[in-house]
């Protein structure tokens, strides 16, 4: 039998090896509930991390989407603002993401969406929004590829610019404010330095003629120099008088006064004002205009438009050519079309005749002089009215000016 002092030996050790036992299941459920402690504390400060990501998502001044395999999951206050979708429309699986995308940029978006999802990086670029009520901003896009519930997915930042856009436009519209501003400049001393000097040699050298007593002149002699000078005085005539309304316009100093006027009695006083011209060129004129069609014009304006259009017709038309002058109306304009059989005018030029840097004006038929202002004031005077102006032409074929004015 054992002794009793093996006995207490035996029952201090197992008591020893259980104190131990339980100091280190202590320890280990210690060391459990730290890991367990640092767990929950990890979550929380993800939790926070999280809420404060959002906040500062909501609260950016710009807008923020996350898409996940071509579906917003993802869109921040500011988008239901500007976009004009609520957010729960944003989030349904047949929302098209495109649909958002001005028409113009959905290649390009879609193209860089299949770049960065095959894990290309997509520098910012530019691209035009459409909101729920069609309204078009100009945006720049920043995006990033991230991992969102497991997915790889898109993280876009929107940047509104469209304030720099119409600050862009303004400067390209004044930048050709001042483009045109110093085309009239130095067309305005062109047509002084060149066009109104040269022709005073020819009238001072018929009047020389005219006027020199040791000239014995016979009287066909005397209509010859006399009618030669008539033309090169009208001529003056009708560039002094082109430039001046063109100064008072660019100096806003044309008023615009409306008035009901019958286009076809306003074509006839016009064409007599030009009974020398046509008969000097024998040309045929027809006015075709019906005698009902009244429309609303300033009267000065309108002067200047016919006489500018009509002599330009005679100008370039040859002898035995014929010119017609037709009007219909179209909705609430009056399309008036002045035709001749003359010369016509090439492609190249067609293309510049009504702007002012380009204008280079060539002799008439019979070598009549001119600057080409006169066309550039008939499409101001139009434009005045609201009206529009354009040509159709070709070597040999002709012209065709037609231009709108509005009805009565």
């Amino acid at each position: 039998m054992p002794r009793t002092s093996d006995k207490k030996e035996s029952h201090a050790q197992e008591r020893d090896r259980l104190k131990k036992e339980i100091i280190n299941l202590t320890r280990e459920v210690e060391d459990l509930r730290s890991e367990l402690l640092n767990v929950n504390g990890g979550r929380k400060e993800l939790e926070e991390q999280k809420v404060m990501s959002t906040a500062m998502a909501e609260h950016s001044p710009n807008m923020i989407f996350i898409n996940v395999k071509g579906r917003i999951v993802y869109a921040n206050r500011l988008c239901e603002e500007i976009i004009g979708y609520s957010r729960e429309e944003l989030y349904q699986p047949t929302f098209n993401f495109l649909d958002l995308t001005a028409p113009a940029y959905r290649d390009l978006v879609k193209e860089n969406f299949h770049r960065h999802m095959a894990g290309k990086e997509i520098e910012p670029y530019e691209y035009a929004l459409i909101t729920r009520d069609g309204k078009i901003i100009y945006t720049v896009l920043s995006t990033k590829l991230i991992t969102y519930g497991g997915d790889p997915a898109i993280l876009g930042i929107i940047t509104d610019i469209s304030a720099r856009k119409a600050m862009e436009e303004d400067i390209q519209r004044i930048n050709e404010d001042l483009r045109q501003l110093n085309a009239a400049k130095d067309k305005f001393f062109s047509i002084i330095a060149h066009d109104l000097r040269s022709p005073f040699s020819g009238l001072l050298g018929l009047s020389e003629v005219i006027s020199d007593p040791t000239q014995e002149l016979t009287l066909d002699e005397m209509r010859k120099y006399a009618g030669r000078l008539h033309i090169l005085l009208r001529n003056q005539f009708n560039l002094l008088q082109n430039l001046l309304e063109w100064s008072r316009l660019q100096r806003g100093g044309i008023n615009y006064k409306s008035e009901r006027l019958n286009l076809r009695s306003f074509v006839e006083n016009v064409l007599d004002q030009l009974s020398i011209n046509i008969i000097r060129k024998n040309v045929e004129l027809d006015n075709l205009v019906d005698s009902q069609i009244v429309i609303l014009a300033d009267a000065e304006m309108l002067q200047s438009i016919l006489l500018n259009l009509l002599s330009n017709a005679i100008k370039f038309t040859d002898s035995g050519g014929k010119i017609n002058i037709r009007a219909a109306r179209s909705e609430q304009w009056i399309e008036t079309v002045i035709e001749d059989t003359g010369v016509g005018i090439r492609k190249e030029r067609l293309a510049k005749i009504f702007e002012l840097d380009k204008v280079n004006s060539t002799a008439g038929t019979a070598g009549e002089k001119g600057t080409g202002l006169g066309l550039i004031l008939c499409k101001e005077f139009i434009e005045k009215h609201g009206g529009v102006i354009h040509a159709e032409s070709g070597p040999g074929k002709g012209s065709k000016f037609i231009f709108t004015l509005p009805a009565e």
